[in-house]
This record gives C-alpha cells, sequence and structure tokens, in this order.
C-alpha cells in the first residue's frame, strides 16, 4: 500500500507576530454579532445624548460645550472601539505577553494530508482527521484549528507556501464545510 504524501510538511517555533495575530484572530473570532451590535448601540447612543446636550450647550451654557464635545468623542471612540481600536489593543496585550510566553512555547511538527492532519511537539502528538475539528478559522496570516473551546492551535502562513495555503484551504472547506470561517 503506498503512502499518502503530505499537502503541506511544516516545522515552525511561533515568534513574536504569529503571537500576536493569534491572540488578534481569537478575540475575532469569538466576539459574537451580538457584542459588536450592542457596543456600537451604546456609542451610538452616548454620541447622540451628547451631541443634543452640546447644541443646548451652545446656546444656553456656553461654558458646558467642552464638557458635552468630549463626552462626544468619547460615544464615538465607544462606537469604533470593536472595529478601530480592540485589534490595537489586544495586540497591544499580546506584545506584552509575548516575552512570558514564548518560554512556554515548543516547535511544532505538522504534516496536512487531504483526510487528516498530523500535530507533533516535544510534549503531543496526534493524528486528527479534520471532521475533528470545532472550527477551522482563515485570516491572512494564520489558520487557527479549533479542537475545542479552549484549545486552539495555529499554522502560520508564512511557513506555507501559496500552493500549499490553497489546497490545506480547499480542504478545510471540502471536510468541515460550514464550520470553516474567514476572517
Amino acid at each position: 500500500m503506498e503512502m499518502e504524501k503530505p499537502l503541506a510538511d511544516v516545522s515552525y517555533l511561533p515568534v513574536q507576530e504569529d503571537y500576536e495575530a493569534f491572540q488578534a484572530a481569537k478575540r475575532r473570532w469569538r466576539a459574537t454579532p451580538k457584542e459588536k451590535l450592542l457596543t456600537r448601540a451604546v456609542g451610538l447612543v452616548f454620541f447622540a445624548v451628547s451631541a443634543v446636550f452640546f447644541l443646548y450647550s451652545l446656546a444656553f451654557a456656553p461654558g458646558e460645550c467642552a464638557v458635552w464635545g468630549l463626552l462626544m468623542a468619547a460615544g464615538a471612540v465607544i462606537a469604533c472601539y470593536r472595529d478601530l481600536l480592540e485589534p490595537y489593543v489586544v495586540r497591544m496585550q499580546a506584545r506584552a505577553q509575548f516575552p512570558a510566553v514564548q518560554r512556554q512555547m515548543v516547535s511544532q511538527s505538522v504534516e496536512l494530508y487531504s483526510r487528516h492532519m498530523k500535530i507533533q511537539t516535544d510534549r503531543y502528538q496526534a493524528d486528527l482527521p479534520y471532521e475533528m475539528l470545532y472550527r477551522a478559522v482563515e485570516t491572512e496570516k494564520l489558520y487557527l484549528l479549533c479542537l475545542g473551546n479552549e484549545e486552539i492551535r495555529f499554522i502560520p502562513k508564512r511557513v506555507m507556501t501559496r500552493e500549499q495555503c490553497e489546497r490545506f484551504t480547499q480542504v478545510l472547506k471540502e471536510r468541515i464545510q460550514e464550520r470553516y470561517q474567514i476572517l
């Protein structure tokens, strides 16, 4: 019997850029649409109420304009937080955490096949069919492979060729279908 040739056979040690992209992608994936909508709604309401009082203070209490202007700006920041500020905040936190986390990271070898993948580190070894994945998320820089809600592996795209990425994406689309997502 002939052995199946892997679509990709990669080994890597996660670097700071990988860790930052992983944390940002994990946060974006876990943010529910309701959370995003609620944040925007609260910010817009805050902005609108502050704008009304700002306009009122222009006519009747000019000394309070600055306060209402600052509150309007705060409402705009809250409304835009999920889209503009949160990715930056998450990346800054990841950058600050990386020196401590780096000591715990180990190199990984991953062999990607058409029906399963093999993951190996010095502490872990698994041969997983893609159907066991809870979810797979693709970003510009990496693949998140969710084995459960709290166990998430990632493969940086920097360690794969463009063709390997395309083939792996196709396999994920075919094997896990609706559980595959592009962020």
